[in-house]
């Protein structure tokens, strides 16, 4: 009879091989240290430059990853194409990143160059070869439906196989169907263009042009891959200098310890020319250091959300010296009691503050916040209309900001514009919402957010946000006071 298998308690693993481990452990954090990150990106930028100068297009960061390849004088702007919706057999046509904004620069400067990355050993992200094609033959079936060659869905063949192309256009009329579906004013979005949109692709292996290309049929919307294929790893020699590693600024939160884009281009020679172990403490120091950008009297603070009565932004953005702030303003902030500007005693401004849900909240908080918010929104309505004669009418107009400017405060907003507002933006007549009316249900809230992006094309809200949404809005009651 055979001896039993030993416990595994009992096995014993040689101090060579624990050493070995520890060796490639301490090597794999070498190489993809921050220095070899950072150097990897400069490697990449240059040549979108290269790409930018041949093409002389509008240069357009893929976020977040593009805006390490894109200095912040050279950008003419960003978009949210997610891979995800590239993902085969998950192909998607986002109604939450329309990406609608795009359309002003393309048909004003005859393109745009799009500039995104990976770091998966592929020759380029499924964003670029897969997203925005789509996102451009459904956009021209919906804008130009008489012009039977623009209907043709392209993807680059060197990374989509014509079975899986074939796979994606039948999914097309699907998207377009979505999108008529949200009634947006199409002949505006058609008015911007000039030509239906053709998608073009460069890599490191592209020839560029000596001069600027021009394209008689289409607006190019040129899709850049920042960087080089590594094939069999990760990494690959870059002279004796650094370790390249390909798709460097992708998923930089694993490595970056608080840096970002603009840090980086702000102080990019004093982060190339400092020792890795320096790194750490160097970062920390220059976070408290305020960012230009960020406080700038040039850039508002709230954005009005179509032709509605209502602003979101940033709060960290929110001072009178970025424009007129609403008399009517709701603050969700971990901060729950702190406004970001001084009130007078006197003031008649109305202010609510709400404690911004975490990320590990749950939905029933957001749910609760919602509750306070509509309370609120309805007693400044009355207010509003029942002032006195004798004194200034408070403004109708309502602000809401969370840390980001992007998530709580789209919800909140999202929120009211379901409930309060019709279909031309108007404020519905004192007393009614669209809830009792029976016209809320997903199509219904999916139009509203179509406001929200296209207004703000930022907000980017988390699943749980929207669904604590969606459930305020669609459930038996609102529980909570309303």
């Amino acid at each position: 009879m055979p001896s039993p298998d030993p416990p595994t308690s009992s096995l014993l693993f040689s101090p060579l091989a624990t050493d070995f481990s520890r060796t490639l452990s301490a090597l794999r954090r070498h190489t993809l240290s921050i220095h070899n990150h950072l150097r990897s990106i400069e490697v990449d930028a240059a040549f979108v430059e290269q790409a930018a100068q041949a093409y002389q297009r509008p240069l357009v960061a893929n976020e977040r990853c593009g805006s390490w390849y894109v200095p912040p004088g050279r950008k003419d702007g960003s978009c949210y194409f997610k891979s995800t919706d590239g993902h085969t057999g998950q192909w998607g046509f986002s109604l939450r990143r329309l990406n609608l904004h795009l359309l002003d620069l393309v048909g004003g400067r005859d393109g745009c160059l799009i500039v995104d990355s990976t770091r998966r050993g592929k020759r380029m992200p499924d964003a670029l070869s897969k997203t925005i094609p789509m996102w451009c033959a459904v956009l021209n079936r919906t804008l130009f439906p008489g012009e039977s060659t623009s209907r043709q869905l392209h993807t680059p063949p060197q990374a989509v196989s014509q079975s899986e192309a074939s796979q994606m256009e039948r999914r097309l009329e699907g998207f377009v169907e979505r999108l008529r579906e949200l009634d947006i004013d199409m002949a505006t979005l058609a008015g911007k263009l000039k030509k239906p949109l053709r998608p073009l692709w460069i890599t490191r292996e592209s020839v560029l042009p000596e001069s600027k290309p021009i394209f008689d049929d289409f607006h190019p919307i040129i899709l850049c891959t920042a960087s080089g294929l590594v094939t069999g790893t990760e990494v690959s020699q870059h002279g004796s200098s650094f370790e390249y590693i390909q798709g460097a600024g992708d998923d930089s939160e694993g490595w970056s310890q608080g840096i970002t884009p603009t840090l980086y281009w702000t102080h990019r020679e004093l982060l190339l020319n400092t020792p890795e172990a320096e790194l750490p403490s160097l970062t920390s120091s220059l976070l408290e250091i305020p960012n230009p950008a960020t406080i700038s009297p040039s850039t508002p603070s709230l954005t009005p959300i179509y032709l509605t009565s209502i602003s979101i932004g940033n709060i960290s953005t929110l001072s009178p010296l970025q424009g007129p702030i609403p008399d009517t303003l709701i603050i969700c902030s971990s901060r729950a009691t702190t406004t970001p500007f001084s009130v007078s005693p006197t003031s008649t401004r109305r202010i609510l503050h709400l404690s911004a849900p975490s990320h590990k909240t749950s939905r029933h908080s957001l749910r609760q916040q919602l509750v306070q918010t509509e309370a609120f929104f309805l007693s400044s309505s009355s207010t509003s209309a029942t002032s006195s004669p004798h004194q200034p009418t408070p403004s109708i107009g309502i602000g809401i900001v969370c840390p980001t400017g992007t998530d709580v405060a789209v919800g909140a907003a999202l929120a009211l514009l379901c409930l309060y507002y019709d279909d031309k933006g108007s404020r519905n007549v004192q007393g009614t919402n669209n809830k009792d009316r029976g016209l809320i249900d997903k199509a219904f809230i999916a139009k509203r957010l179509a406001w929200m992006v296209m207004s703000f094309p930022q907000a980017n809200p988390r699943r749980g946000t929207l669904k604590a949404v969606n459930d305020y809005l669609m459930g038996d009651d609102r529980r909570g006071g309303v």
